[in-house]
């Protein structure tokens, strides 16, 4: 991987300004004319970086017919975010892993495999959601953009770019119908166990949180670092394929020392789709619970 390649995850950000060259610039009446102007400059190998201004500020990373970054300036999260929230990296790893890599000299990548923090596929799993979520951004926008072409002369490991299409790729929706369905399952968990710490639906494939009911007396801090370790594992088993067959994980239980119970459900209706309970109550009473919420 290249030093630049490196220093996106490095820094967990996007690149910073490019040297321009004063390439033309285009003005698009709006932004869907740019999913097809990106597929005509990729057909042209036109490598370099695309800096975007319309109802916010943009820039897309292209290299050798494949886009290698994607980020909308006003994103609120970076890719160290997407690491901690998918992957369980804490912090305290990623510091690690960039102490490490300052003391040995060796690239980000290379330290995080090194030191067993993520595989090579989890990183570009999480490098593609972070450019995914930042493309569907930009692609919100409304009203023209103008599109400035730079110069970008650094290299790409391959492993670490993407065809289009890859990054277009919508996340599942939830329906009003679905969401009020949601809405009863959590809302009957919480009166049958009123001290649960964590109460939420995720979509496994996409490890997305579709709904959720948190206790407001509870520590906020301490379900959202519960709710990111769960949504990790379960990634980690669904890629794994930890199943008797080909299908989503089943039921799982899980316990610490402290009292504390986590389990994850799947709903029968959308077995992708997981009830997560956790909380200070016995095992077998939130898995009880969880089995009740969820018949059909």
């Amino acid at each position: 991987m290249s030093g630049m390649s490196l220093r996106l995850v490095y820094d967990a950000d996007a690149p910073g300004p490019p040297p321009h060259s004063g390439d033309a610039l285009d003005r698009l009446d709006s932004v869907d004319q740019l999913v097809p102007a990106l597929r005509q400059w990729l057909r042209e190998g036109r490598d370099g970086e695309l800096q975007l201004h319309g109802a916010g500020s943009a820039c897309v990373c292209l290299f050798e017919g494949r886009v290698a970054w994607v980020r909308v300036r006003e994103y609120p999260c970076n890719l160290g975010d997407v690491m901690r929230d998918e992957l369980g990296v804490s912090q305290v790893a990623l510091r690690q892993a960039i102490a490490h890599c300052r003391a040995t000299g060796t690239r980000l990548a290379e330290g995080l495999l090194s030191l067993s923090l993520v595989t090579s596929a989890e990183l570009r799993d999480c490098l593609r959601r972070h450019l995914t979520e930042n493309l569907a951004d930009l692609l919100a926008w409304s009203g023209p953009v103008t599109v400035e072409h730079g110069l970008w002369p650094h290299r790409y490991d391959h492993t670490y770019t993407f065809e289009l299409d890859e990054l277009l790729a919508s996340p599942p929706t939830v329906s009003e119908h679905e969401r009020e369905r949601l809405t009863m399952v959590l809302d009957e968990c919480r009166q049958r166990i009123a001290k649960l710490s964590l109460a939420c639906i995720i979509e496994v494939e996409h490890g997305l949180l579709l709904h959720s009911h948190t206790n407001p007396e509870d520590d906020a801090r301490a379900a959202e670092e519960l709710l990111s370790l769960c949504t990790a594992n379960l990634r980690r088993l669904t890629q794994n394929r930890v199943t008797s067959r080909d299908d989503p994980p089943e039921a799982m239980l899980l316990a610490e020392a402290d009292g504390s119970s986590l389990v994850i459900q799947p709903l029968p209706w959308r077995p992708n789709w997981m009830l997560v309970l956790g909380g200070k109550a016995q095992l077998g009473r939130l898995l009880a619970v969880a089995t009740a919420a969820t018949a059909p």
